[in-house]
């Protein structure tokens, strides 16, 4: 347990240590709060709604506009209606590279946003990445790989 424990000292679950290379990430959100604290500067940021992956806390918490928590599990579903309904009604999408190797569906999402630059990123360490897209630029065909999903 000591063994496991060092790859996070001084923080254990919540960062990891930088002086121990290819260190498993724990992803309990950290780094979210910056997301929404960029989001929060934004001059009408009490009437945004954000899309977020870990929005539940590590944002909603931070963040004065409405979060529309993204659920990993709506990405399962045929054609990602769930998904796209959201995505619909945010005007932000905001992601973590914790999100990518979940499942296959799940690493579909993510490659759809393809060269899609985000508004903002957001790096810890050099470990996790944060990216911040705003929905208006992102273009039609990111919708259309979400759609044909199986």
């Amino acid at each position: 347990q000591l063994g496991s424990a060092l790859f996070y000292h001084p923080y254990y679950y919540t960062y990891h240590n930088p002086l121990v290379v290819n260190a498993p990430l724990s992803d309990y959100g950290e780094g979210f709060e910056q997301a929404a604290a960029y989001l929060a500067q934004k001059p009408n940021a009490e009437s945004l709604k954000v899309l977020s992956f870990r929005g539940r806390g590590p944002f909603s918490y931070f963040f004065s506009g409405e979060t529309i928590i993204f659920n990993p599990l709506f990405l399962e579903e045929p054609g990602m209606v769930s998904m796209i309904e959201r995505l619909e009604q945010a005007d932000y999408l905001v992601i973590n590279d914790a999100l990518r190797p979940r499942t296959p569906r799940t690493e579909l999402f993510v490659s759809a946003l393809g060269d899609v630059p985000p508004e903002h990123s957001i790096f810890i360490n050099g470990v996790s990445t944060i990216r911040i897209y705003r929905m208006a630029d992102l273009p039609a065909s990111f919708y259309e790989v979400l759609s044909n999903a199986r």
